[in-house]
């Protein structure tokens, strides 16, 4: 187990607290995010929604949460002689609210009059619209949907940011007071238990975040150490042995995480003093690469 004070301990258990409070809103986002790209579109591309509509509705702020604007499709459907309903082909589980105020701002500007005038005869809405003027309903829904798209992509890096922000103290911690031996002492069974190390990190981390920072170190660079990210995550975890073991584990990953952003830009400083002539180039790395290629690569 890591050494913590119980002032830190403490300390650390509001700010990992908080640090989880903001991963479960993101996750939120993240699984209406999923939804949203299982839902069928009807008329409107992504190409079609960059053209028209992203511009004039990126005054619209997002006000409702997720579980507000994708629900239930509770829709009751005409049956067959058999009392049996007669679900149509477009049917999905969960449907866009069109009741919530991004959807209502939406319909005033996603209109039939404004499409048939500032669109081509052979554009695609125009076509449907004259088809079937009731096209405009399917044409509202695909533009909303690629609305929450952009906004959830948005609000989930917002989140990410803050909850990277939030959890700064410990990782200063860490970086100043948790060497390589503390984590040598750390890790006494070296076999994964992942029974145990499974849903502690999905409990933690954010998955997509994870996949990320997996794939990032899984190749050595020139400013980085290969670091085995799901081989050293899943070791502390079946190592721990007090709650607070997990305020540590959990800031260790937002370290590799954290540090991605400036090994990348460390490697384009790198690979441009190699095309300057510069033999060994001098990189000023930040506290928590240092922290990387020092400490965590060891692991």
């Amino acid at each position: 187990m890591f050494n913590l004070s119980g002032s830190n301990t403490k300390k650390f258990e509001e700010i990992y607290v908080d640090a989880q409070k903001i991963r479960c809103t993101t996750d939120m986002y993240y699984n209406n995010l999923r939804l949203l790209h299982y839902m069928k579109t009807f008329f409107v591309t992504k190409e079609i929604y960059d053209d028209l509509y992203d511009g004039i509705l990126s005054d619209i702020e997002l006000v409702s949460l997720p579980i507000e604007t994708v629900i239930p499709n509770m829709t009751e459907y005409p049956k067959d002689e058999e009392g049996n309903e007669i679900i149509p082909e477009d049917y999905t589980v969960c449907v866009l609210n069109d009741a919530v105020p991004e959807y209502e701002k939406i319909t005033h500007r996603v209109t039939t009059e404004d499409i048939l005038k500032n669109t081509e005869p052979s554009h695609p809405l125009h076509v449907a619209l004259i088809d079937n003027p009731e096209n405009i309903k399917k044409i509202i829904n695909d533009v909303f949907k690629f609305f929450l798209i952009r906004r959830y992509f948005v609000q989930i890096e917002m989140l990410h940011m803050a909850e990277l922000s939030s959890i700064t103290p410990i990782i200063e911690y860490i970086v100043k007071n948790i060497t390589a031996e503390d984590i040598k002492k750390h890790i006494v069974q070296t076999k994964i238990n992942m029974k145990k190390a499974v849903p502690a990190l999905k409990e933690t981390i954010f998955m997509p975040d994870f996949g990320r920072v997996k794939a990032f170190y899984a190749e050595d660079s020139d400013v980085h150490e290969f670091i085995d990210v799901e081989n050293l995550i899943f070791t502390l975890i079946t190592n721990k042995t007090i709650t607070s073991d997990m305020y540590i584990i959990s800031a260790m990953f937002h370290i590799l995480s954290f540090a991605m952003v400036d090994f990348a830009k460390h490697q384009e400083e790198y690979n441009t003093q190699k095309e300057q002539g510069i033999e060994e180039p001098k990189i000023e790395f930040s506290e928590c690469e240092k922290y990387i290629n020092e400490v965590l690569a060891k692991f």
